[in-house]
């Protein structure tokens, strides 16, 4: 069963593993997506994209609005090569 990390929980992480590193081993995992850095240094653990608390006015409501925060939600995680 899997647990999710805030995003302070998931910097410290990753900022604790890359400070822990010597730039010539830093520099090995520079192009990499986030989604292979995270296999790459905690291959227990998976990367995803994940939306919370999305909340629209009600002035805006039925406007479409949701559908396109999601959508480019969406976009996001494919350009960051995210599931």
């Amino acid at each position: 069963r899997g647990r999710v990390l805030s995003r302070a929980q998931s910097e410290k992480l990753f900022s604790g593993e890359l400070n822990s590193m010597g730039a010539r081993e830093r520099g090995t995992y520079r192009k990499m997506s986030a989604a292979e850095l995270t296999e790459a240094l905690f291959p227990e653990y998976k990367c995803l994209a994940l939306l919370a608390n999305l909340a629209v006015a009600p002035a805006a409501r039925g406007s479409g609005l949701g559908r396109r925060l999601c959508a480019r939600c969406d976009e996001a995680a494919d350009d960051w090569e995210l599931p």
